[in-house]
């Protein structure tokens, strides 16, 4: 397939040696690695941001380029080139710190690490990092790691870091596969998988220690083997069909009990679509193995009764959270005044406007699997508005969800597009021309699907809108500062953070130690910024310190300090200070 029909362009592009332009592509994508693991200043800020957007830019230019010009072992190595860019996008993080630098994969961590060492489901220390007892019944992530660690004896740092990447890897190869069986062999089921793959929600939950990103790789292969019984029903098909539900059943508490409902919506749709028949000039379709509701309907009887049977209040509290909050606060349509944000969230939306001729094409006239997925995706979509608009629902998860497979319906797009042009006989191929335009709009999600553009950039400055501020923090200083905590203080302990985001509980994991639940006190209102009393005592902050995380904390022995000593500090490394902490009678 051509960029252009037979034009002078075609040629340029195949007169390049495919093996000069992948030894280019593979050469910068090396020296990419090794500009973020040492972030050099190159000539000026500016002049090493527009060198990392330019290089990414031209990366995925390559590998579109790659698919649509090159056969045999050069398309296959432009397939890899993708691979090892996936899997970059969501290590560098790893590259830039040594650690996580928000504390939900800490919690994830500590669950692993318990089975690890107990060879137990149930938590050791039920109150370590304060919720791992409501984590530690959706074990599937945390025994695969445990696993692992045990088997090959890699670092157990090393697992938790980079395993969740490596997920992502299995996920693009998992949408590419479902993209060619919706869309075809066409280069376009290369690019589908592009669009999923580096989404920012689906980078930012595959790039750390999180079950709701290792439940995307099952929820893609449910649907897979799904829609692939739908239009070939056989049995061994729907032994994997099974084993992928149970796989997602135990994954994550969140997304089985999530696509319950979405799976309900999406049900109601394909019976919609099924009794208009061939209404509007649509395709008639045998409803035969398309409205298929056992699996869902038991996914959501079993999932509901593992909810009510276990001691987490997950249920619980998301009923109560849907029948008395307003709804999602997250904006759709609002311009951001972060620049990133704002041109991640606009991304989004082209995305889906790319996706709707594939959309528009499966409800008219396309086949059994690819009908289903579009009622997936429709589905998503009705939910989405109404968690915005109607009750409160998680619409940051349902993106996530929606993000993950609209890959499929894009690569769809394209083959439609492309099969028009082809009956008008255009000059250019427009289906190649949009793909090469989505290598910009892969180049924006890839940076912003950490949500800290630190990562990426020297000139974008500090702002309390990006997670940890937008700062890249010194994350190996928590370390020692655990074990601090383990050595001098209490087993109670009352932690608080100034606002750089998640932190808390992080010197609790390497501390190894409970944690008193509900130790943030903007639980209850008060942002974190504006506490300086805690305990009853005053504490005199300054906030222009290299120490920009405080930790107040209950000390041993508080006989031998002086009151005069009470409001000063008593242990700092450069990236953490942390207070004593006293009864509020005194």
């Amino acid at each position: 397939m051509n960029l252009t029909n037979g034009s002078t362009h075609t040629r340029l592009i195949k007169s390049v040696d495919p093996r000069l332009r992948l030894s280019i592509s593979f050469l910068l994508f090396f020296s990419l690695v090794v500009y973020f693991r040492y972030f050099p200043t190159i000539i000026s800020d500016i002049v090493s941001d527009s060198i990392v957007l330019f290089s990414l830019l031209c990366l995925f230019v390559m590998i579109i380029v790659g698919s649509v010009l090159d056969q045999g072992v050069f398309r296959y190595l432009s397939i890899l080139l993708a691979v090892l860019l996936v899997f970059f996008a969501r290590s560098i993080r790893y590259i830039r710190t040594p650690f996580p630098m928000l504390w939900d994969p800490y919690t994830h961590m500590a669950a692993a690490t318990n089975i690890l060492r107990t060879n137990q489901i149930l938590p050791a220390t039920p109150e370590w990092t304060t919720v791992l007892y409501k984590t530690s019944f959706w074990p599937m992530l945390y025994t695969l790691s445990a696993e692992i660690t045990r088997i090959t004896s890699i670092d157990t740092q090393i697992v938790h870091n980079y395993l969740l990447p490596f997920t992502g890897v299995v996920f693009f190869l998992v949408i590419y596969i479902f993209s060619r069986r919706i869309a075809g062999l066409g280069y376009y089921s290369l690019v589908g998988a592009l669009v999923s793959s580096f989404a920012s929600n689906v980078i930012f939950y595959q790039s750390e220690f999180h079950p709701q990103g290792f439940s995307l790789l099952f929820l893609a292969m449910f649907l897979y083997f799904y829609s692939l019984n739908s239009d070939q029903p056989q049995p061994r098909l729907k032994l994997l069909e099974a084993v992928t539900l149970v796989g997602f059943l135990f994954s994550h508490y969140f997304s089985p009990l999530f696509l319950s409902m979405v799976g309900a919506g999406a049900v109601c749709l394909l019976i919609l679509r099924t009794s208009l028949g061939q209404y509007f000039g649509m395709r008639s379709i045998n409803s035969s193995n398309l409205v298929r509701y056992e699996p869902l309907l038991l996914l959501g009887v079993v999932i509901l009764f593992y909810h009510l049977w276990s001691p987490a209040p997950h249920l619980e509290y998301y009923l109560q959270l849907a029948l008395t909050a307003s709804p999602d606060s997250t904006s759709l349509t609002t311009t951001d005044k972060l620049f990133i944000s704002d041109m991640v969230r606009r991304v989004k939306w082209v995305i889906l406007a790319i996706s709707l001729p594939g959309l528009a094409y499966s409800i008219w006239k396309g086949e059994k699997s690819q009908l289903i997925v579009a009622a997936f995706i429709f589905s998503l979509l009705g939910i989405g508005v109404l968690g915005r608009f109607g009750i409160f629902l998680e619409v940051g998860r349902t993106v996530t969800f929606y993000s993950s497979i609209v890959g499929v319906m894009c690569a769809l797009s394209l083959k439609y597009i492309h099969t028009l042009e082809i009956d008008i006989n255009l000059p250019v191929s427009l289906s190649a021309l949009i793909s090469l335009g989505i290598s910009i709009l892969l180049v924006i999600s890839f940076i912003g699907g950490h949500f800290v553009p630190a990562y990426y950039f020297h000139s974008v400055d500090e702002h309390e809108g990006y997670y940890n501020n937008n700062q890249v923090a010194s994350m190996e200083q928590y370390q020692p500062a655990g074990y601090w905590f383990k050595e001098y203080s209490t087993s109670e302990y009352q932690a608080i953070s100034d606002t750089r985001s998640f932190t808390g509980t992080i010197p609790f994991y390497w501390g190894e130690t409970p944690v008193r639940p509900g130790i943030f006190p903007w639980y209850d209102g008060e942002p974190s910024r504006q506490v300086t009393r805690w305990g009853g005592i005053n504490y005199h902050i300054d906030r222009s310190s290299a120490e920009n995380r405080y930790f107040f904390v209950n000390v041993n022995d508080q006989t031998t300090v002086s009151k005069a000593d009470r409001k000063n500090g008593i242990y700092a490394n450069g990236e953490i200070s942390i207070y004593f902490d006293f009864p509020r009678s005194e």
